[in-house]
Parts: structure tokens; sequence; C-alpha cells
């Protein structure tokens, strides 16, 4: 069975640890990592799900390589920053990061200054104490620095590629593999159209985003810089932005 990371009784009698790591299509792959790949008895999921109020959980260079390998998703920095935006604005809705200015200005101000994740990290949970902060972590504190298996994220080829970390891992399918349906063969939740690429790119996103998370951006050049398919899209739309509904207005 796939365990928590929290139990650490079993720490010791897994081998491949799979770090969550947020606005990667995580929510569908830990889903599907809890149900389907039951016939695995070598797996242990560490889960931000509790807000990473025990560090320890989230980040893969707190687990000593002897215990196992970690592998996650990584995300091209620049398109998850958009989802991290989108998700600030609709969903937790803080005054300070009601726009993409104020967004960056806000993380400019909280970790600009910082040299390293723990910094960063620390940072952003003194800052913004509630449980979504996870977001905002770097990718790289996720993954850690002990040459984890990277599966580079893509919209509709997400389960393919991590079918082929589990058998090459397990050399062989009889940790149960991954659905590849029709359903699950796209594990991502797009993002609406709420911020697209057109309405921040005045604001030097791309530039911003390499700066505040300088790991993410080299670990996407060491491990995905070849996936064609993760590409920052043309910025030519014109959709126009929209004004967040009174509920989100009034959210804490």
């Amino acid at each position: 069975l796939v365990a928590e990371a929290e139990n650490v009784k079993y720490v010791q009698e897994y081998e491949l640890h799979y770090f969550r790591v947020p606005k990667t299509a995580s929510t569908g792959l830990t889903h599907l990592l809890k149900h389907h790949a039951r016939k695995c008895a070598k797996m242990v999921l560490h889960d931000h799900n509790t807000g990473c109020r025990d560090l320890q959980v989230c980040n893969a260079s707190a687990l000593d390589p002897a215990e196992g390998r970690v592998f996650g998703v990584l995300r091209n920095p620049r398109l998850r920053a958009l989802s991290v935006l989108n998700h600030m604005i609709w969903v937790e809705f803080p005054p300070a990061m009601a726009g993409a200015e104020s967004l960056f200005a806000w993380l400019n101000a909280t970790i600009g200054s910082c040299t390293s994740l723990d910094c960063r990290v620390t940072r952003i949970n003194a800052a913004y104490p509630r449980s979504h902060r996870v977001i905002l972590y770097p990718q790289a504190f996720y993954l850690g620095d002990n040459d984890p298996l990277v599966v580079c994220y893509h919209a509709h080829l997400l389960a393919f590629r991590l079918n082929s970390v589990l058998r090459w891992y397990f050399h062989g399918p009889e940790c149960g593999e991954l659905p590849t349906t029709t359903e699950t063969r796209n594990l991502s939740r797009l993002d609406s159209t709420l911020l697209t690429w057109s309405q921040v790119a005045a604001s030097d996103l791309v530039t911003r985003v390499c700066s505040l998370y300088p790991e993410d951006c080299a670990y996407w050049e060491r491990y995905c810089a070849i996936d064609a398919e993760e590409a920052i899209p043309p910025t030519t739309t014109t959709t126009a932005p929209r004004t967040p509904s009174p509920r989100h207005a009034t959210a804490a």
C-alpha cells in the first residue's frame, strides 16, 4: 500500500518516496497513487495536505538517502507561477496578493533577499500562516537535492511518464501502474483563463519567477528544458481579466 509519511514506523520499510509538489496536478495524482498503486509495498506518500506543519514531511532533503529514492513532478516554474497566482487571487484572495503586481511585490518583500530554500520557506510560513502557503514554497524544497527522480509535468502525458518511472524503478509492472484511460491521461485540472500570459507580460513575470525561485528554474533547465510541451505559450490572447466575485472579495 501507499503509506502516509507521518506514519514514521513504516518509513524504513519503503523504498520509493513520492513528494507531492503543489500545482503539478498533485490532487489527481495523489488520488491515483492512493487508490491505484495498491499492489506496491515499496512506496511512501509525502503529502502537504496539513500545510506542512512538520516541514520534514514535505522536504525531500530531510530524507536519509538510505531510506529510498525520491520522486516527484516538476512543472515549468513560469507556468506554475501563473497557476499559483490564479489560486491566490481566486481561492485565497488575501488583500496583499490581489493581483500580479501585488503578489510579486509581496513575494519580493518576503523572500527576495533569501539565498536558500530554507530561508524562503521559513519566511513564507512566518508571513502567511494559512495552510495554502504550501503552494508558495519552491518546488525544489519538495524534491530535495538527493538525486530525485524528476517527472516533467505534462498536461496530457503525466500518467504515462509516471508509469515509466514505476516500471524502471521496480523492474516491471507488479507495483500497480497508474491507469492511462482517457479520463486519467489528463491528470491536471487545467487552469481556467483567469489571468493569462498577455495580462502579466508587462510585469516581466518570467524574470521575476527565476529571481524569486532560482532553484526551480535551475531544476527545470537541468531536468526538463527540452520538453517543448511545457514551453511558455504566446502572449497574444486578448481575454479580459475577470473581476473577483463578492464572495472572493470578502474572503479573509
